[in-house]
Formats: structure tokens, C-alpha cells, sequence
């Protein structure tokens, strides 16, 4: 927050702050309240992601002159393109077109903190990027009924000097660190959660693979595939086309390759994985074919 209540580029941390809670009532609107007020509502816009995309043209000019685009209430429905909102939050120039006058190009400086209790479902990118550009932070705290405070941003107002402080002491910390985030456990995991959410590939991957980083260690693509699709058949999961399984591996640092393995040359393989532990096979043909036909059935 005190990166966003400076003068200083918020694109160089590349991050949009995500405050979500499953059930609600947990303070995340306060947040954004609290730093709305010590911006002043004329340096604040408001536009939800999936407005961030070239058929909404016109709404990115309010962004111009502001320091924060807030979302206090960013649905859970699906963003077909994100490719603006990262240009956003990278630093990248973006087309801003206003009513009756010229299009230009303008950087973004400011900051975007989204409030939510369903996190946004990316469509367009499975691999790491767009996880990369969110810092999600879980707000697991409920506040009953009966403990709500509907004077509790006059009260957080009247200490605005200590929070200002608190705020800058962390603007501090990160210019310290060159601008690099330490991220808790807790968002962490919230971030591998919503990643194996959003690509069931990753999930797959996460849980019987080891992504190495070595050419080396691989796995045949066949064999891979057809573990992973009779795995989402069997959990209820939606899996991804076959012919969409390379591009997910790939856009998570397995690429498809030729190799010579097993005595066979030529044998199309993931590189950069290995299995977990190597007894694990996958799921067998037959029971495969039976998650099929399940499928088939429903």
C-alpha cells in the first residue's frame, strides 16, 4: 500500500494486489476504502479486468492521470483476455482511445488492488505469467454480525498519520530489498490453489510430477497424456483437448521434444519432469477406458 500512495512506478514490482475471501465480511472493502481516502477519489479509477481488453477501448481512458485502479467487487467470471492487464501491470504502453479525440499510447504508473470473493478466472493464459502478475493475499478473518463496525474507517482515519507511517515503513522495505516481494506461505499456497483451479495440467503436474529444469529428465508425451486425461475422468475434473495438452506443458516449462528412450529413437517427450516416485504409473488403460465411457454417459 505504500507503494501505491508514492510517486514511485508500481509497475516495477509487476503485481496487482488481490485481497479474497471465500465467505465475505473480512475487511478487504475497508482496505481499499482506507487508501481511497488517503489518495483522493479524483487519482482513483475503476474498471473490472474483463473490461481490460481492446472491445471496451473507451473505458481505459480513465485510467490517465490516476494512481490506482480499484476493483472492490471483481466477479469470478471468465476473463477471455488478459493481455491488457498485464501490459498494465508491466509497465507497457497501452492504447488509450477517448471519445471524439486521437488515440494515444500511455504508461500506467499507478497500482490496481482488487477485492473479491471469488478470484478471477483467467482463460486466455495457463501458464505461470499471469499467476506471476497476482499477489493474492487471503483474508480469513470473518468479522460476525455482531461485531461489525460501520464507523470503523472514521475510526482507521482519525489514526491516519500512524497508518501513513506503517504504510511507508513497508515502501521502505521494498526499495531495501530492490523492489522485490517476500511473499507469506499463506499466499503462496492461496496462489497454488487458484492456479490448480484455473489448469487442471498444472494440477496433474504438481501432484505426481517434478518440474527439474534438465533436459535430461523426461517423460513420453503419449503415456503423460493419457495419464493425465484418464486422471480428470476419474476426479471429475475438466481436462484439457488433446491437442491443447503440448501448449500447457509447454507454457509450464515442459516443452515437447523427439528423444531416443527405452531403445525407440525418435519417441515424442516432455522434457524437464520426472515422476514423484517411480513406482507411479498413471492410471491403466482399462480403467481409463472406463472413465471414458463414464464420461460419455453423463
Amino acid at each position: 500500500m505504500g507503494l501505491i500512495l508514492s510517486n514511485v512506478k508500481v509497475y516495477r514490482i509487476k503485481l496487482a494486489l488481490v485481497l479474497w475471501s471465500l465467505l465475505g465480511n473480512s475487511g478487504k472493502t475497508q482496505i481499499l476504502n482506507l487508501v481511497g481516502e488517503l489518495l483522493g477519489t479524483d487519482k482513483i479509477a475503476n474498471i473490472p479486468i474483463q473490461q481490460m481488453n481492446e472491445v471496451s477501448k473507451f473505458t481505459l481512458g480513465s485510467i490517465v492521470g490516476k494512481r490506482l485502479i480499484s476493483i472492490g467487487d471483481q466477479t469470478g467470471s471468465e476473463i477471455k483476455d488478459s493481455s491488457v492487464f498485464k501490459q498494465i501491470t508491466g509497465g507497457d504502453a497501452v492504447k488509450i482511445e477517448p471519445k471524439n479525440k486521437q488515440p494515444f499510447y500511455y504508461i500506467f504508473p499507478g497500482g490496481i488492488a482488487i477485492a473479491c470473493n471469488n478470484l478471477p478466472s483467467f482463460q486466455d493464459d495457463k501458464g505461470g505469467h499471469i499467476f506471476e502478475r497476482l499477489c493474492v493475499v487471503p483474508c480469513t478473518n470473518t468479522i460476525e454480525h455482531e461485531r461489525r463496525d460501520s464507523a470503523l474507517l472514521d475510526k482507521m482515519l482519525n489514526e491516519r498519520n500512524a497508518i501513513f507511517n506503517w504504510f511507508l515503513e513497508g515502501l521502505h522495505r521494498l526499495i531495501d530489498h530492490n523492489f522485490k516481494i517476500t511473499h507469506s506461505s499463506a499466499c503462496e499456497e492461496a496462489i497454488k490453489d487458484y492456479r490448480e483451479k484455473l489448469d487442471t495440467v498444472f494440477r496433474y503436474l504438481s501432484e505426481f510430477y517434478i518440474i527439474t529444469g534438465d533436459r535430461a529428465d523426461m517423460v513420453v508425451k503419449a503415456d503423460f497424456d493419457r495419464a493425465y486425461m484418464s486422471w480428470c475422468v476419474l476426479n471429475e475434473f475438466a481436462h484439457v483437448n488433446k491437442q491443447n495438452i503440448r501448449d500447457r506443458m509447454e507454457a509450464n516449462g515442459c516443452p515437447a521434444d523427439k528423444a531416443n528412450i527405452e531403445g525407440k529413437r525418435g519417441v515424442m517427450v516432455y522434457r524437464n519432469l520426472k515422476q514423484k516416485e517411480e513406482e507411479f504409473q498413471g492410471v491403466i488403460q482399462e480403467e481409463y477406458t472406463q472413465g471414458m465411457k463414464k464420461q460419455r454417459n453423463c
